[in-house]
């Protein structure tokens, strides 16, 4: 109960200090306030829908409201983030030309803010998209002391799956099927293959991917 209590006030905050900085701070107008808060309001409430209904909703049911709440709260968590390293820039110009008018505070305002939400979806964009192309990547390991019986002996380490809301089995089946066109000795599943429990991710279906190691020689 209270990891869902931090990670809620951790949302919580995080939309606040976004709706401070990157919305009260910017606009001037009432009305762009209001339409920014509501924009974060309604983000903030699919996060926390996100988190709240993974026991209650299936995996396929849920599969938008994941998409949008998993990529959102990147998102704002790194705007945040880069909004706490803009307030550095904030002291670094209030100590070199003293204070600001409210013109240029709004000014800088913008400038930090625009830096901030440019860097934080291209980052979680490119994280996307790269997470969706799964790589082989060929390493060879000398290690002196090996017996001649495994020489060549291959090992498919697999890491980063993360089957869940936003991996399904038709991803899996792609990855598995890389691997075993590698046609590998042996596949070492070394961490992260899922997100979530067995009750989460609901009741198993029949396999749609199965590993193909061959025999050690």
């Amino acid at each position: 109960m209270w990891f869902v209590a931090l990670v809620v006030g951790v949302i919580v905050l995080a939309h606040l200090y976004v709706y401070r900085r990157a919305v009260h701070d910017v606009f001037a107008t009432t009305r762009g306030r209001r339409a920014g808060g509501v924009v974060l309001l309604v983000l903030g409430a699919v996060v926390l829908a996100t988190f709240l209904t993974r026991r209650s909703l299936a995996v396929e049911q849920a599969r938008a409201l994941n998409y949008v709440g998993y990529l959102w709260l990147a998102v704002v968590l790194y705007t945040a983030l880069l909004l706490l390293v803009g307030e550095l820039v904030r002291l670094a110009v209030r100590a070199v030309g003293g204070p600001l008018s409210p013109g240029r505070r709004r000014f800088l305002s913008r400038a930090i803010t625009g830096g901030a939400v440019v860097a934080a979806v291209g980052t979680v964009a490119y994280g996307s998209v790269e997470a969706r192309r799964p790589r082989v990547e060929r390493r060879e390991v000398v290690l002196d002391r090996l017996d001649p019986a495994f020489d060549g002996f291959t090992v498919a380490a697999v890491s980063d799956i993360h089957l869940g809301p936003l991996v399904d089995g038709a991803d899996l089946a792609v990855i598995v099927a890389m691997i075993n066109a590698e046609g590998p000795d042996v596949v070492a599943l070394v961490g992260d293959l899922v997100d979530g429990t067995v009750e989460e991710l609901g009741v198993p279906r029949p396999r749609s991917a199965t590993w193909s190691p061959r025999r050690t020689r």
